[in-house]
């Protein structure tokens, strides 16, 4: 089965954040060490990570947004299941209201997931 790109951002993330921590554990070795090079080749690599993280924010937003469905016939995009969820929520106010609020932490967590803000793995016991 093929990987989906959503499996391959989700991927690339994991990678630099593992490199990442493991730059720092190698710079904090080397600043304790006093090792001027392997310090300095730790930052330089940090540095490049982060820059391969914001490009990848860039390809993770361009995804998400090259997703997000059209409108279907109601102002907010939503499925018929999704106003449906909306309006019998709990939330104050009118179901013009609860389908708005809904619509907003869609997108927030669409956008959170693009970033790496959030990811589905959060909370997972590891051992």
């Amino acid at each position: 089965m093929a990987y989906t790109y959503e499996q391959i951002l989700r991927s690339q993330y994991e990678n630099i954040a593992t490199e990442q921590a493991q730059q720092l554990a190698e710079l904090e070795a080397g600043r304790l060490a006093e090792d001027a090079y392997r310090t300095t080749a730790a930052a330089d690599r940090i540095l490049e990570l982060d820059k391969s993280r914001e490009a990848l924010d860039r390809r993770a937003q361009g995804y998400v947004a090259s997703q997000q469905a059209q409108p279907q016939g109601n102002a907010y995009g939503l499925s018929n299941d999704e106003i449906e969820v909306a309006k019998n929520s709990h939330s104050a106010g009118t179901a013009d209201e609860r389908i708005e609020e809904y619509a907003k932490n869609k997108a927030l967590y669409r956008h959170k997931r693009a970033t790496g803000e959030y990811r589905d793995d959060q909370g997972t016991v590891r051992r």
